[in-house]
């Protein structure tokens, strides 16, 4: 990222979005491991959990970001490739 006194403006380039992308998938599959969850897609059964919640937060940070890391919610992923 750079900032142009200049323009003010933020630049960001390809890279950069590729690489937040992948730390925040990172990130939700750490949280499958840590909880015993599957890498691949699964059914969301029962009330939501802290996980949940906190793969959400992920999603809406790169929301924010406006990365579409493709769903809304964490248990719509497949993170079985990511970080290999």
């Amino acid at each position: 990222m750079r900032y142009s006194a200049k323009a003010k403006q933020f630049t960001l380039e390809v890279k950069d979005f590729e690489f937040i992308s992948m730390n925040l998938l990172y990130a939700i599959k750490q949280i499958r491991l840590v909880t015993g969850l599957p890498m691949d897609r699964y059914k969301q059964d029962g009330p939501l959990e802290r996980q949940d919640y906190a793969m959400r937060a992920i999603i809406e940070i790169g929301n924010l970001l406006d990365i579409d890391l493709g769903s809304q919610w964490g248990n719509e992923l497949d993170v079985r490739e990511v970080g290999q």
